[in-house]
């Protein structure tokens, strides 16, 4: 009867010293993207504004263009090989099916070498985070960051680092984009 619980006991103890992981895929970051959504997060984690369709989210703490996003009208496009590529915002042609796309910021045509995407942090916890490196047509270089919240098929979810206009001290600003794949 002893030998039977403690050969319990070790089994127990082993097993439940076994690690689980979660099934957390890889990032796909590709596509051609729309903004369906923002919410503003608030200091304690909640939403304490949201934009849908047609709205405009007006921020001039966040660098352009993220500082004004119109929804259902701004879009991102990725191009990636991996974890790291060139990306295009604020296509300002779309009304024009049959011509080349124009976009106001493109990091394949700046000659700032750091312009593009990087994804850091995924493994089988976490998504990652994002990180967008772009120049502005005023040769103003600019980081974004985001938290990969969620990844869906078609769909993805972004939570902006937080922002922080009067200091270290002062009042957090972050977003959380809602974006959904429009081209493949």
């Amino acid at each position: 009867m002893k030998k039977i619980f403690l050969f319990n006991l070790i089994c127990t103890i082993l097993v439940s010293c076994e690690k689980y992981v979660t099934e957390i895929s890889d990032v796909t970051l590709s596509g051609l993207y729309v903004v369906d959504e923002i919410d503003v997060i608030g200091n304690n984690g909640t939403t304490n504004i949201s934009y849908h369709s047609g709205d405009i989210f007006d921020n001039q703490i966040f660098p352009q263009p993220f500082n004004h996003i119109k929804t259902n009208d701004f879009n991102i496009n990725f191009e990636n090989d991996g974890f790291v590529g060139d990306f295009q915002m604020v296509w300002t042609n779309k009304n024009s099916p049959f011509i080349t796309p124009q976009w106001l910021y493109d990091s394949r045509h700046h000659a700032n070498v750091y312009d593009g995407f990087s994804i850091y942090g995924n493994n089988s916890y976490s998504l990652g985070t994002l990180i967008l490196n772009y120049t502005t047509n005023d040769r103003i270089s600019h980081v974004m960051s985001f938290k990969i919240e969620k990844d869906g098929f078609e769909s993805l979810q972004l939570l902006s680092t937080s922002s922080y206009p009067y200091g270290q001290y002062g009042t957090s600003s972050r977003f959380r984009i809602y974006l959904t794949r429009i081209h493949p």
